[in-house]
């Protein structure tokens, strides 16, 4: 059966919530943003930083996830490594926050139809792969 859109927004942050109890026990672990005085996620995405990695830490683990047969990503990439505008001029250098949240992040499924097995699976191999490039 079909859910309701007013079923989505529900299952997707539970979802979400499931990632990050689970990232919670971890010190290398920053979990996203998701909710505060002022506001909540709508848990479009799951933005897992991995303390202390570099870029190519960050590639590694990316590399290990997907041998794993998950698929991961980074999602947002600094516009000044793009290459319209890096061939307007803009440097990486002078965007140092954005590009350290680029070269830590990691984005993890997140959909509805993502079983809770398939969510502890992610959780997983995650782990493993971060502890095994550490």
């Amino acid at each position: 059966m079909r859910k309701y859109s007013s079923e989505l927004l529900p299952d997707r942050k539970r979802k979400f919530e499931r990632y990050q109890s689970a990232f919670a026990k971890y010190d290398w672990a920053i979990l996203p943003p998701y909710l505060d005085a002022e506001r909540e996620s709508s848990a479009h995405l799951y933005l897992l930083r991995i303390a202390g990695a570099d870029e190519e830490r960050r590639d590694r683990i990316i590399t290990a996830i997907s041998l794993a047969g998950v698929g991961v990503n980074v999602h947002y990439i600094p516009m000044a490594m793009l290459t319209l505008f890096r061939d307007r001029g803009y440097r990486m250098a002078d965007y140092p926050k954005s590009y350290e949240l680029y070269s830590n992040e990691i984005t993890l499924p997140l959909y509805n139809s993502l079983s809770d097995e398939q969510i502890d699976e992610v959780i997983a191999v995650v782990v493993a792969a971060v502890e095994s490039t550490a």
